[in-house]
């Protein structure tokens, strides 16, 4: 996705464009409620000091333990761990220049 513009590329085929429709604004990883949410402590993340956050999601059956940047308050982390899932989301590198090319 670029813009308003949707490519494609099948394998072994060439780009080329196609139609789309608008793709939804991520939200959380977790829903509108959630219990047990505690504080574990401060820890350095990426030489950054962060909280250290749990709590559970009753609604998706997952528990989540997220790293969140003491100054900027950024997420920089998350795990979840729920029955037969596991996950790890790294983010970073926020505001940074992008550069968005069409493919060739």
């Amino acid at each position: 996705m670029i813009g308003s513009r949707r490519w494609a590329r099948p394998k072994g085929h060439a780009w080329h464009e196609q139609p789309y429709m608008r793709l939804a604004m991520p939200s959380m990883q977790w829903g509108p409620r959630v219990t047990n949410a505690h504080l574990l402590g401060s820890a350095v993340l990426d030489r950054k000091p962060v909280w250290l956050i749990s709590f559970y999601d009753p609604d998706f059956g997952g528990f989540f333990e997220i790293w969140v940047d003491k100054q900027s308050l950024h997420t920089l982390e998350l795990t979840l761990t729920a029955g037969a899932h596991f996950m790890q989301h790294r983010y970073s590198d926020f505001n940074a220049p992008l550069a968005i090319r069409a493919p060739r």
